[in-house]
């Protein structure tokens, strides 16, 4: 979808869309489901994405979560 064809579709300019894509404006939640609802997605399996994919990158890989359990004495016996 191109930018003239979302921004029909959210009845807003085109430069609104480019602004938003360009980082130099940011969605509210609000526009943010209605940027999914306009290019097809669904809300609610985009944040449950959404969210499964910041606690994946959150988590410290396994070999962190290890020496931090040997450092602090809290391992398994």
């Amino acid at each position: 979808m191109s930018q003239v064809q979302l921004a029909e579709a959210l009845g807003q300019l085109q430069t609104y869309v480019s602004k938003c894509e360009l980082g130099d404006r940011r969605l509210d939640v609000i526009e943010l489901r209605t940027w999914v609802i306009a290019l097809g997605g669904d809300p609610v399996a985009f944040m449950a994405g959404l969210e499964d994919r910041i606690n994946r990158n959150a988590a410290p890989p396994d070999h962190v979560k290890s020496a931090r359990k040997r450092s602090t004495g809290t391992g398994s016996p």
